[in-house]
């Protein structure tokens, strides 16, 4: 009889990717996991091979063959699957999976962030960075007047450490990543109160690196950033379709940078503070092209091109 391989695994619902997803990471507590097997798609949910991952943990895994039941324990818990099953136990209270535990080309594969949430861990998935980061030993501080949990998370000296989420004051989620002695540093995403979110890179509480912002109904943003701002090279998509790739400066278009119209048309050159400005080649959908100098938007001079 073939011996079949326990590889526990990582399910997460989100957006739907290409089957192969090599590109994903994983993380525990800011430490990554390498993973040798494939990680895959299934109808939208993403299951990431974690051969290794709950020694990290510190817990420890049983394989029944017979009943096919997986045991997961560590500390005061117990999980309790077995394969094809959507009922769990832990710590013998039933609970109903949204995903059953199965089998593809003899590798097991279970719902870690139920797993690790049985635990009393975290789990945080960051799109931008394409990053899986469980996290434990989270606490809890209040805000200074002691009338709402502000921060949730790990801490050191009494200040966020490590992973941590922040909230206002009705509760709602401000920002969940990393942060260095209480101020955000690392991966992370930030949340507005108009539906804006930020997903990507902080350096001393503000948006800088590599990141995507998305302006909620307005358009988004892929690209780099710099003390808060657009700069650097970026993509930005509007919802009407049209969309600029280019350099970016003090948050407008600024340099060299191709313009996608709505109708098609395209424009290749410079731009100064999100005017086309300087030399350029305007590209009509119907195949024609014209080559000139532009100011502030406004053509100046040029002639038709082959």
């Amino acid at each position: 009889m073939k011996k079949l391989s326990l590889v526990l695994a990582f399910i997460l619902i989100f957006a739907s990717f290409g089957f192969a997803e090599s590109d994903i990471k994983l993380f525990y507590n800011g430490s990554e996991i390498k993973i040798d097997e494939p990680i895959l798609n299934e109808n939208g949910k993403v299951l990431v091979p974690m051969k290794g991952l709950f020694e990290a943990l510190g817990a420890k895994v049983k394989w029944d063959s017979a009943s096919r039941e997986i045991l997961i324990s560590q500390k005061d818990k117990l999980v309790e699957l077995k394969i094809d099953s959507k009922n769990a136990y832990v710590n013998n209270s039933l609970r109903t999976l949204d995903t059953a535990p199965k089998i593809i080309n003899d590798i097991t594969y279970i719902p870690t962030r139920f797993i690790a949430e049985s635990l009393d861990m975290d789990v945080y998935w960051n799109d931008y960075s394409r990053g899986i980061y469980i996290n434990s030993g989270f606490e809890e501080k209040y805000d200074s007047s002691n009338t709402f949990v502000e921060y949730r998370g790990q801490f050191l000296n009494g200040k966020p450490n490590g992973f941590a989420r922040k909230y206002g004051t009705d509760g709602n989620l401000l920002y969940e990543g990393y942060f260095v002695n209480g101020h955000k540093n690392g991966i992370g995403t930030q949340y507005w109160s108009n539906g804006d979110k930020y997903i990507g890179n902080f350096i001393s509480d503000s948006i800088a690196g590599k990141g995507k912002l998305i302006y909620k109904g307005n358009g988004t943003y892929i690209g780099e950033f710099l003390n808060g701002v657009r700069s650097g090279e970026g993509i930005f998509s509007w919802p009407n379709g049209e969309r600029y790739e280019g350099s970016w400066l003090k948050d407008k278009m600024n340099g060299n940078g191709t313009y996608i119209f709505k109708n098609k048309d395209k424009y290749v050159g410079q731009w100064l503070d999100n005017y086309m400005d300087g030399e350029g080649i305007y590209y009509f959908a119907n195949g024609k092209a014209f080559k000139g100098t532009w100011q502030h938007g406004v053509n100046k001079g040029g002639s038709m091109i082959d």
